[in-house]
């Protein structure tokens, strides 16, 4: 695992080198809640966006399609594309098999994604 920052502090505890980002950038990105809260703080645009949380009773109106995913999961383990009312449980109750807090977005067809990725070595 480690996606979640563990093996980071657990390196950076013991003085240990190693190549990966730093508990920060893991703790920060592992989390989707968090990741989104950061990025709208720098001015990144995202899907604005729900939280359900497994032991809240929402009345929240949510609005279809959508998508519905783990908090603090990676690999799109969890995920539901809800189409309508009756999908919402199923796709509740998968998501929280996996994490008590889900994030609810407006499902968006023909988007281009982008996944970044990048290194620093010296300051370089």
């Amino acid at each position: 695992d480690g996606e979640d920052g563990k093996i980071a502090a657990l390196f950076e505890f013991y003085s240990i080198k190693f190549i990966g980002p730093r508990l920060e950038a893991s703790v920060l990105s592992f989390n989707k809640e968090l990741t989104k809260l950061y990025a709208k703080s720098v001015g990144v645009k995202t899907l604005d966006y729900t939280m359900l949380r497994k032991n809240q009773n929402s009345k929240e109106k949510l609005s279809f399609p959508c998508i519905i995913k783990p908090a603090r999961l990676g690999s799109s383990i969890g995920i539901s594309i809800v189409k309508d009312e009756k999908d919402l449980e199923y796709a509740k109750d998968v998501g929280f098999e996996f994490d008590n807090d889900l994030v609810v977005e407006e499902f968006k067809n023909n988007i281009k994604e982008y996944n970044l990725a990048g290194c620093m070595i010296n300051d370089e």
